[in-house]
């Protein structure tokens, strides 16, 4: 008489379900989060702004001009920030339970934590002229914020060189864990690939490391949607 062997179910506190259950929420979030930067990062970007040396008029009529954009943005890159920030966590888990885990998760915590506050600062500093109304200010006060802009270019500079990084990691990490499809983990080693081209602009500018910082700056752009988008592909498949 054929018999039902029963194979044990896995309880809720089981190290099997503990772990499962966590990186499945992961994936699930990344997906949103990729989705959500993606829409929200088109309304981040600057109407194009005067050179360094406009004067205070210039300014003026620019913030004038562009005041719905700007406004626009502000909320755009609060949207973008969580987004980010989640993603980011996202991540993290799914390199403990699948990944190296430790040093590997850690740096990735750090280099997205990076990421959003340098997004909080750049764009902090364009919506100035949400509260401040550059026509009841002197000349030399909106020539001083305005000029607030170039630090905030140069540090998002720096830090693309950190999330750059980064993608490079959780890339090169990928190829190895298969934790992402192999496409994503190639184009994620081109964006930082374009990073490290870049930074030929040090010795002066040159077609070759202007072609890579465009390539980390739409990259970066680009990559938390892809990646959110094949880490859900994959929970689905799963």
């Amino acid at each position: 008489m054929a018999t039902r062997t029963a194979y044990p179910v896995p309880s809720p506190t089981s190290p099997t379900a503990a772990g499962t259950g966590p990186l499945r929420r992961a994936r699930r979030t990344a997906l949103v989060a990729g989705l959500v930067w993606l829409v929200a990062g088109v309304g981040t970007f600057a109407p194009e702004s005067p050179g360094p040396g406009t004067d205070a008029t210039g300014i003026r009529a620019h913030v004038e001009q562009n005041l719905d954009v700007l406004t626009l943005n502000a909320a755009s890159s609060l949207v973008a920030v969580v987004a980010l920030l989640a993603l980011v966590s996202a991540l993290v888990t799914v390199l403990q339970a699948e990944g190296p885990g430790g040093t590997a998760s850690r740096y990735v915590l750090g280099a997205g934590t990076l990421a959003a506050v340098q997004m909080v600062f750049f764009h902090a500093v364009y919506a100035v002229w949400l509260f401040v109304d550059p026509a009841a200010l002197g000349d030399t006060e909106v020539r001083a914020l305005y000029a607030a802009g170039l630090f905030a270019d140069a540090f998002g500079s720096l830090a693309l060189v950190v999330t750059c990084s980064m993608v490079g990691l959780v890339s090169w990490l990928a190829l190895g864990h298969r934790f992402l499809s192999r496409p994503v983990a190639v184009l994620g080693l081109l964006v930082a690939a374009g990073e490290l081209v870049s930074l030929g602009q040090l010795l002066g500018e040159n077609p070759v490391s202007s072609t890579g910082m465009y390539v980390a700056i739409f990259g970066w752009f680009l990559w938390p949607a892809v990646v959110g988008v094949d880490l859900g592909i994959r929970l689905r498949r799963r």
